[in-house]
């Protein structure tokens, strides 16, 4: 799942205020100067003749465009036999398409110089395409030719199943990806899409034909199954009368439903130990059910997550880092998910430090219940306010925004209040929040280290009952090449 693990950074601006006069100013205290609320833009929406939506946020400036066709099925359609078909259709869209093989569609995007991808989710697959507005007709309709008329080549699903595979054997060299895998279906459990092991289903993976791919497009990929997302410097009436020429045609049927499933209900604290014979750090991951999109508390806890682990500077990485040297550094996470995404405390820690380190983790949620100040939630907040414009930098940043919203099926109008409802947010609200959401006594860790040395001082923590795992008993048996 390609957002599976997402990139947690964002660039924050911090302006220090102060006297202009040279030799007045106090440096050794620099003041950060009250965040001013920023506010998107609303997008702006029209139809195809089709019915096919669009929703369009003009950039002025630099003559780019940046398109996002988002298809409302992902993984979690996916039935059981066919783990992986809607990544390896994904993948396969890009490879060959309308007659030209891979390496023309790259010749073509490249003479205008435009760059067009294809990736997918557990609610979807969505293509991109990065183009100057002078060129959009022309690789819009190698654009189009990807999206609907994939040849879906034999040589190369070959190729990436046998990339793909390699990649699910990686999985259990890397105690990170192992850790991940297991914490996400220790969550959720095996019939939710969340929760499905990245090794999970391999050899029916492998049986994976031609055959199931175009069935698999010829049933989702149609407009009653798509939006377009688009970011750049155009007008609008221009913009719908190329996409018109694009997208115009393309049939709108009935969508197939996503199925509905239900996580695993909360269990009380307990610790997973996966052994790794020799392993220099151990991958730790404490968490459990998160915060739903739509719930009121949710900015509220975004706020009280960055002051936790949500930045460089927030008490997780303060303490593992700074304070004791056990990482490089930690970091907490409410992860947004269609469903209700999970909250995720991790780090790679040195392995004699693995004890100490997963006491230091719940010392910290402790304290957040106990010991939030004012200063903690202002700082916070300007944290997460003056970092927010860096997502309208560039038109495919935009583009991926919104992209984003539809995922997760939340209003497109999100941008133009988003900084205004952090501003909202009070200490009251955090101390409440962290009480609401952060529960310790029902929290899962996952320890991915070397059993030799760790366990004994895992136990001695007790703080539940312990499990110890092979590699192969927590991820399934290794894949075969060859098998299927």
């Amino acid at each position: 799942m390609s957002r599976f693990i997402r990139i947690f950074s964002i660039l924050v601006v911090v302006t220090l205020l102060g006297s202009v006069t040279v030799g007045a100013v106090d440096r050794s205290k620099p003041e950060l100067g009250e965040a001013q609320p920023f506010t998107a833009k609303p997008v702006q929406q029209f139809k195809l003749s089709n019915g096919l939506p669009v929703y369009f946020y003009a950039k002025p400036g630099l003559p780019l465009v940046s398109l996002k066709t988002w298809i409302g099925t992902g993984a979690a359609h996916e039935t059981a036999g066919q783990y992986g078909l809607a990544a390896l259709t994904a993948t396969l869209m890009s490879e060959g398409a309308g007659g030209r093989d891979a390496l023309a569609l790259a010749e073509a995007l490249e003479m205008l110089g435009a760059k067009l991808n294809v990736d997918s989710t557990d609610h979807s697959i969505v293509a991109g395409l990065n183009t100057t507005v002078a060129h959009l007709a022309a690789a819009g309709e190698i654009y189009r030719d990807v999206l609907l008329k994939p040849d879906f080549p034999e040589a190369e699903i070959n190729r990436a199943k046998e990339s793909r595979l390699n990649r699910m054997l990686q999985v259990y060299d890397n105690p990170y990806a192992i850790g991940m895998s297991v914490f996400f279906n220790q969550v959720y459990g095996d019939k939710h899409p969340y929760g499905r092991l990245d090794t999970m289903g391999w050899q029916d993976f492998q049986g994976l034909t031609r055959d199931h791919l175009t069935a698999f497009h010829q049933t989702h990929v149609h407009a009653g199954n798509m939006a377009v997302v688009v970011a750049g410097a155009i007008d609008a009436t221009t913009l719908k009368a190329e996409l018109e020429k694009l997208f115009g045609q393309v049939p709108a049927k009935k969508a197939v439903a996503e199925p509905t499933y239900k996580p695993l209900k909360p269990a009380k604290r307990r610790l997973l130990l996966v052994d790794k014979p020799g392993a220099a750090q151990s991958f730790i991951g404490i968490g459990h059910l998160g915060v739903a999109l739509d719930d009121k508390d949710y900015v509220a806890v975004k706020v009280m997550n960055t002051i936790l682990g949500g930045s460089f500077a927030s008490r997780l990485n303060q303490n593992i880092r700074e304070e004791h040297g056990y990482a490089y550094n930690a970091s907490s996470h409410f992860i947004d998910r269609a469903a209700v995404g999970p909250f995720l405390a991790l780090s790679n820690v040195q392995t004699d430090a693995t004890a100490p380190a997963v006491k230091e983790f719940f010392n910290e949620f402790e304290r957040m219940t106990k010991d939030v100040t004012e200063s903690d939630v202002a700082r916070a907040k300007n944290y997460l306010m003056l970092g927010y414009p860096s997502a309208f930098g560039a038109v495919d940043q935009i583009s991926d925004l919104y992209s984003d919203l539809l995922d997760d099926g939340r209003p497109l109008s999100v941008p133009e209040h988003y900084t205004q409802a952090v501003a909202a947010v009070t200490l009251a609200d955090v101390q409440r929040v962290a009480k609401k959401f952060l529960q310790p006594k029902n929290m899962l860790v996952v320890v991915v280290g070397d059993r030799a040395k760790v366990e004994k001082e895992l136990k001695a923590l007790k703080m539940g009952k312990l499990t110890i795992q092979s590699i192969e008993q927590a991820l399934g048996e290794k894949p075969k090449k060859g098998a299927s």
